[in-house]
């Protein structure tokens, strides 16, 4: 039988204080693997321009995404981080990467569940001359199968390019 994530209100019903002895050697994989979170985590592994061509407006972050080794039931979508779970889980995401952008450009970045952008996530920077600037992004997002997480950015300044330089995002499933 394959081994099943499970809640963890399911988990504390098996566990509970096992007086008849009923805990199973299944009952015990399905804990192991549920105590195991879901992780994934891509990177840039080479930087590109990301073309503004209108001001305010998202757009995924260019560049060559890799997959990290280790994951546990993500894969290297097509847009992004793909979940390949078997059921929706809720995750902890976090990025950060640093990059270079037009003189004063005001940048927003953010991360994206299937193209849309996760609003409580946003974070900005004014750059400086000749700055790299460096952001962080934290949120949370409940994660289908086959759902992608990205990250996006928008110019709020004008319609000057910007570039990641290097950048991480990372998504760690939270036991329910």
């Amino acid at each position: 039988m394959a081994d099943t994530q499970r809640t963890v209100a399911a988990l504390q019903a098996i566990l509970a204080d096992n007086v008849t002895g009923d805990i199973s050697a299944q009952d015990v994989r399905d804990m192991l693997v549920s105590l195991a979170p879901d992780h994934g985590e891509m990177y840039i592994s080479t930087s590109a321009a990301t073309t503004v061509s209108v001001k305010d407006t998202w757009y995924p972050i260019a560049g060559t995404w890799a997959l990290t080794g280790g994951a546990k039931n993500f894969s290297a979508g097509a847009s992004g981080l793909q979940f390949d779970g078997d059921e929706a889980r809720l995750f902890r995401l976090a990025g950060t990467g640093s990059f270079t952008g037009g003189t004063g450009d005001t940048l927003e970045f953010a991360f994206a569940k299937n193209g849309t952008v996760i609003t409580p996530s946003i974070i900005r920077r004014k750059l400086g001359s000749s700055d790299v600037g460096a952001a962080a992004i934290v949120s949370h997002a409940t994660l289908d199968t086959g759902d992608q997480v990205s990250v996006y950015g928008r110019n709020t300044t004008d319609t000057s390019d910007f570039t990641c330089l290097l950048g991480v995002i990372d998504a760690l499933g939270i036991p329910a």
